[in-house]
């Protein structure tokens, strides 16, 4: 009998890479928070929809990657229950971190909107709230990227070791969790770390991993063995 073969934790993983794409990569690339309080509040004004786009796509992303790990779990207990479970743990760690940070993206649009900030007399006021929101959100960011690293782990390897799917999937996820390490800790230990040649490289390892796995999870699916098998 041929092995029956489960994709929704495919279909999972696709909705995570594509709301993170969106609302990590392609919102910050029009609306950039690198800009001054006063740059980053006028294309606020003149991209708020997207902003606000940005800030839905990023919570269903955490909804969804709550989902996701237990699919995961299902698929790989019998194989490792310690590192299943930490890989779960991981996880969910993160997605309260990711709640915080994006709570700071919602200060933003308070600061555009709320009459309290925009009738503001002096704008310097306003501009430190905003500057003081965006350090925030990277903070929170910082350490939600530490556990977005960490389940690769215990993910990589019972990629590896299940036989299901290709072993390069599991180094490459593995190799995911090193960068993301690097990247985080690189960035608090030395602060000229994010100007320096390795940084534009560091997660390259987890994207490939990560969307390699995910597109092999929904167009070939995890397979199951059979009865009897």
């Amino acid at each position: 009998m041929q092995p029956k073969r489960d994709r929704l934790a495919g279909f999972l993983y696709f909705l995570v890479v594509v709301t993170g794409i969106f609302s990590l990569a392609y919102v910050p690339s029009k609306v950039s928070l690198a800009a001054s309080p006063a740059e980053l509040l006028a294309n606020l004004e003149g991209a708020e929809f997207l902003f606000r786009l940005g800030i839905a796509s990023f919570a269903l992303e955490q909804i969804v990657f709550l989902l996701l790990p237990l699919v995961l779990y299902r698929y790989f207990r019998n194989l490792n229950v310690v590192a299943a479970t930490l890989m779960v743990l991981f996880a969910w760690i993160g997605v309260p971190l990711a709640f915080v940070a994006l709570g700071h993206r919602l200060d933003l649009l308070a600061f555009l909107n709320e009459p309290a900030w925009t009738a503001m007399g002096d704008p310097s006021l306003r501009h430190a709230a905003v500057a003081s929101a965006v350090s925030e959100y990277r903070n929170a960011m910082a350490m939600t990227t530490l556990f977005w690293g960490l389940w690769l782990a215990p993910f990589g390897y019972l990629v590896f070791v299940s036989g299901r799917l290709p072993r390069l999937l599991g180094v490459l996820l593995i190799a995911g969790c090193v960068g993301y390490l690097v990247d985080v800790f690189g960035s608090v230990v030395f602060p000229a770390y994010p100007e320096s040649w390795l940084a534009p490289y560091a997660l390259l390892p987890a994207a490939a991993g990560e969307i390699g796995t995910c597109l092999w999870l929904l167009f070939w699916g995890y397979q199951r063995p059979s009865a009897g098998q």
